[in-house]
């Protein structure tokens, strides 16, 4: 059986764990178009949380993907500067989308999904991947950064409440095997807090 992890890993962890009780004060990326999606490199969704900027990346990388190397998008926490924020669009003429927030974190759900696929009724492939991070706030309110599928570099960012309601499905994964293959996935959420 083929074993893969790329959910974030405990540094990204820890980042996270030393933002509960600390000031959200907003996060910017590339201007929305048509939906709450943004993508590319560090302007994807940058988040300023007091001094501290950090930016979700979902980069692709080449990995195995079920029996094919393939470019697949990689959710990641990276701790960045204001000045290493840049458009992903490459234009400077582009202004970028800050959106204020100035509420604490009470905690953070890290949305994990263990993906196994069968093959006749034996498993062979274990995989671990980290499909968001919902931030909870003082008021209630929750800001969400949802990776997209496997072969798409979007991110989603939602804001309101029961935003987990929002993530794709995780029986989405069981859909479109062939042959005598078949996909199960199994959501876990490892809530942070003080």
């Amino acid at each position: 059986m083929k074993q893969i992890d790329v959910s974030i890993d405990n540094s990204a962890i820890n980042q996270l764990k030393m933002l509960i009780g600390k000031q959200f004060i907003c996060y910017t990326s590339d201007p929305f178009c048509c939906s709450p999606t943004v993508y590319g490199i560090y302007g994807i969704s940058c988040i300023k949380i007091d001094d501290i900027w950090l930016a979700f990346t979902n980069l692709f990388e080449s990995l195995d993907y079920y029996g094919e190397d393939e470019d697949v998008a990689v959710f990641k926490l990276l701790h960045i500067s204001e000045q290493d924020i840049d458009s992903y669009i490459n234009n400077k003429d582009v202004n970028r989308l800050i959106t204020p927030i100035s509420l604490n974190i009470t905690s953070i759900d890290i949305v994990n999904e263990n993906q196994k696929v069968y093959r006749s009724d034996k498993q062979i492939y274990d995989v671990w991947v980290t499909r968001g991070i919902i931030f909870l706030l003082e008021d209630g309110s929750e800001i969400s950064f949802e990776k997209d599928i496997w072969f798409s570099d979007l991110i989603i960012i939602r804001q309101g409440k029961e935003l987990i309601r929002k993530f794709v499905s995780a029986d989405d994964f069981s859909k479109d095997w062939e042959d005598d293959c078949r996909g199960i996935a199994i959501r876990n959420v490892i809530t942070l807090q003080a």
